[in-house]
């Protein structure tokens, strides 16, 4: 039951969280920071370079002239500071050529050395040479094309109707269809996906940002004694759950503010995120309303193991080398959720997403991937439920017996009977 006195702690602790300027700047700057670390990955991704040198060189004087025809119609249309040589050339003498020309290649003069042998129409082996043999950039460039050099000639050499060739290049098309309860509908899964990673990264960032600075006031109260000022006034459970409900309020309100902007970009509101245009986003309400409580039943779970953890110890060094065990709660759940994404059917998917402390994390990355049975949803929410219960009992009693205690660090023994005690 909270009373006024609880109350007036959570009054505290929410105006001295939400109108600090840490609480005001992390939340404004996470989404910019996200969007500027997607955005540089994917300018790093798409980076390939320039001013590379290639010398080229094919047995067969058909094959040299179709590699020259399709590399430079690539270049003409998409420049990018390509240097090629073509040469005709036999094994021995392309031997004779690298020896000639190692200094070269070593310094990275001549990038890239490759050879199409006569053979390669029928075991399609293509030797590269470089002083970097893994260059995906370069290989990138040209393994397409050189793939098509070899099979035009060996098309020619066989004189095969065209209409059957364009068939034959013709890739695949998949069209990707959800069935629903509701019915079936078009849609690519690369925009719940990416909604699938956020939620997944909010998550993750925001439980350790409001858990761990709750971990380190309470560890400062206890170290600068001002908690017995409080306890003059409160008993520890009320200054405990006032804290932690504080904090939960606070975290709360900046996890609202920080999913308005998917909100947006899933209505199709925000037509300033062009790069995202193309996503097909499909959020409903019951899908944030879980989110949320979801969230708020995990940070008061992690609140209250991180403010039991903070009240053991007389340092924060001592308090955060014995987080190890805590921190593995967050981060398997975090790095299982990345893999549920690719498969949110599986039965580790499954799995993760009833186990207590897993669950926080992994079902809202299937939820937006999948239709999940509304069992799963509910049995998710009652072990929630059930592990917060539990981690407020007994981290409750690990605040009371050691917010006062100093001089001594505790040993696991010791917490273990407090947890017993009634």
């Amino acid at each position: 039951m909270i009373n006024y006195r609880t109350k007036a702690i959570i009054k505290r602790e929410v105006i001295q969280q939400i109108f600090s300027k840490r609480f005001i700047f992390a939340t404004l700057s996470l989404p910019v920071f996200m969007l500027i670390v997607f955005g540089l990955q994917f300018l790093f991704m798409s980076f390939e370079g320039g001013g590379d040198s290639l010398r080229i060189f094919a047995e067969e004087q058909s094959t040299l002239d179709l590699l020259r025809n399709q590399l430079n119609e690539m270049e003409n249309n998409n420049p990018a500071d390509l240097q090629l040589t073509y040469q005709r050339s036999s094994k021995d003498e392309l031997e004779v050529f690298i020896e000639e020309n190692r200094e070269a290649i070593l310094e990275g003069n001549i990038n890239g050395v490759l050879f199409v042998p006569a053979t390669a129409l029928e075991d399609k082996q293509v030797l590269f040479y470089s002083n970097n043999a893994g260059n995906q950039i370069l290989l990138n460039r040209i393994r397409t094309l050189v793939n098509n050099v070899v099979i035009n000639a060996y098309i020619d050499s066989r004189n095969i109707d065209d209409e059957i060739i364009e068939f034959v290049r013709m890739n695949v098309s998949i069209q990707s269809l959800r069935i629903t309860d509701t019915g079936t509908a078009e849609g690519d899964a690369s925009g719940q996906q990416a909604v699938a990673i956020f939620f997944n990264i909010l998550l993750y960032i925001s439980l350790l940002m409001v858990a761990a600075p709750a971990m380190a006031a309470v560890n400062e109260e206890k170290v600068s004694r001002i908690v017995e000022v409080f306890l003059s006034s409160v008993t520890p459970s009320e200054l405990m759950a006032g804290k932690i409900v504080g904090s939960a309020i606070a975290g709360f309100t900046q996890m609202f503010i920080w999913l308005i902007p998917v909100v947006l970009v899933a209505s199709g509101s925000v037509p300033l995120l062009l790069a995202f245009s193309d996503l097909d986003i499909q959020l409903g309400f019951f899908m944030l309303l879980y989110f949320l409580l979801n969230y708020l039943i995990g940070v008061l779970t992690f609140l209250s193991i991180f403010s039991a953890f903070g009240a053991m110890f007389d340092n924060p060094q001592d308090a955060q080398s014995s987080m190890f065990p805590v921190m593995l709660l967050i981060i398997v759940p975090f790095f299982l959720a990345f893999s549920v994404v690719n498969n949110p059917t599986s039965i580790l998917g499954v799995a993760g997403s009833l186990l207590p402390f897993f669950s926080i994390l992994v079902m809202p990355a299937r939820m937006v991937l999948i239709d999940v049975p509304l069992w799963q949803f509910a049995m998710a929410a009652l072990i929630n439920l059930i592990t917060l219960y539990f981690v407020v009992v007994l981290c409750g009693k690990i605040y009371r017996f050691t917010i006062l205690m100093t001089g001594k660090r505790p040993s696991w023994k010791e917490i273990y009977k407090w947890m017993r005690y009634s």
